[in-house]
């Protein structure tokens, strides 16, 4: 089988399948996974998706990508989870209910961005109107969105922004700021993806590159660890195991962007 490096082609039958909003399983390959629960690097290893889980993680000496699955060739990658936002506010401090195609432009933006999972704030959003497919990009993935009702914002969300070190806008200058600010590269990290994921009482969910976590995956072009700017750096992702590469995820954005 021949096996394309990250330029991006995975196999073009993964690629249409993913245009389809469905999935494939897949390998991704001789990968540098990042453990941001211990800030290691685990360097040339494989994650195989199924579905929308991830189903296995180890050495790539020692584990095989079953036939017929799609291959992602990562050598000189690196994989972390998708981000968590714990203290989302969709509605941007309007003071009447965003229209709903706002919320979910809103909530693509921040899955190409990397961030998979928003815990909701604010009382304009709901499950309902948080789940809708944007105008313009219906094909677009979204974030996950966990709305958080008053009464349990100490108990749930409270929690979790402890660990985070800023409060701004965008999730990756509070990264950078965290690191400025004294945290290294793998403390920052961590807090917007195991240490919220706990905090939610989801840290068996997502949060980490392990089996049977929801396959939301981000695919860097250089290592976190070294630089936290470097978490920008997405060269492909993985959202509920729906692999897009990097030039589909430019075209949503843009799509996105244009309206």
């Amino acid at each position: 089988m021949m096996r394309t490096p990250l330029a991006w082609l995975v196999l073009s039958c993964v690629l249409a399948a993913a245009a389809r909003g469905q999935t494939r399983p897949i390998g991704i390959t001789h990968v540098t996974v990042i453990d941001v629960e211990h800030g290691r690097r685990l360097r040339d290893h494989t994650v195989i998706v199924e579905g929308s889980r991830i189903a296995t993680v180890g050495p790539s000496d020692q584990v095989r990508v079953p036939d017929g699955y799609g291959v992602v060739e990562a050598r000189g990658k690196f994989v972390i989870p998708g981000l968590i936002d714990t203290h989302a506010h969709l509605t941007w401090g309007a003071s009447e209910r965003v229209p709903t195609d706002s919320i979910a432009r809103g909530l693509a933006l921040l899955a190409l961005s990397g961030v998979t999972t928003v815990v909701e704030l604010s009382a304009g959003v709901d499950s309902t109107t948080a789940d809708r497919a944007p105008r313009g990009a219906p094909d677009a993935p979204l974030a996950r969105v966990r709305v958080v009702p008053a009464v349990q914002r100490d108990a749930t969300v409270d929690a979790a922004n402890a660990a985070r070190t800023s409060t701004g806008a965008a999730i990756h200058d509070e990264l950078r700021r965290a690191v400025a600010g004294g945290l290294t590269p793998e403390a920052a990290l961590r807090t917007v993806t195991f240490d919220a994921a706990r905090a939610l009482g989801w840290q068996g969910r997502i949060g980490s590159i392990a089996p049977s976590r929801v396959a939301d995956v981000l695919i860097l072009d250089a290592n976190p660890l070294d630089d936290i700017s470097n978490a920008t750096r997405i060269v492909a992702l993985v959202i509920g195991g729906r692999f897009i590469d990097g030039a589909e995820r430019n075209t949503l954005m843009a799509r996105l962007n244009a309206r």
